[in-house]
């Protein structure tokens, strides 16, 4: 059981290394980091004699933690505040329709809700009829 902890560490690591690094680059040092989390769990189960979260060894281990997430903490502002400049500079229309590829080319979405679907005058006017057919049937 106890070996769950450093197995999670290396798949979230590994994960990271080989899936997300693509999105961004830094998910490549974060996965190094929770590689390196899975080792130290890992020795800490094999040799629980070096006590490695206690004393000197449990404090390198928090300073190294620490150092990892200002890194990841800088990186995630740092992309953030891009993405918020790049969302400010997209022009603004005030109403803004999705488009749906279709074999023309582009079709809004609105357009294709509005073909689709009844619009509710006539979902009023089927209600009436079910209404008035089951008022006939009702009379015979």
């Amino acid at each position: 059981m106890a070996y769950i902890y450093p197995l999670m560490w290396f798949a979230v690591g590994l994960i990271m290394i080989f899936k997300l690094h693509k999105e961004n680059k830094i998910f490549i040092f974060a996965g190094i980091y929770f590689l390196f989390l899975g080792g130290w769990w890992l020795m800490s189960i094999l040799h629980p004699e070096y006590n490695l979260f206690r004393g000197q060894m449990g404090l390198l281990m928090r300073g190294i933690s620490a150092f990892a997430l200002i890194i990841v903490g800088v990186a995630f502002f740092r992309e953030k505040k891009k993405n918020d400049v790049l969302l400010k500079q997209e022009p603004q229309t005030g109403e803004e329709e999705l488009l749906l590829e279709d074999t023309d080319g582009t079709t809004p979405i609105s357009d294709l809700a509005q073909e689709s679907l009844p619009g509710p005058a006539s979902a009023q006017e089927d209600d009436n009829q079910d209404e008035q057919s089951d008022y006939e049937e009702a009379q015979h």
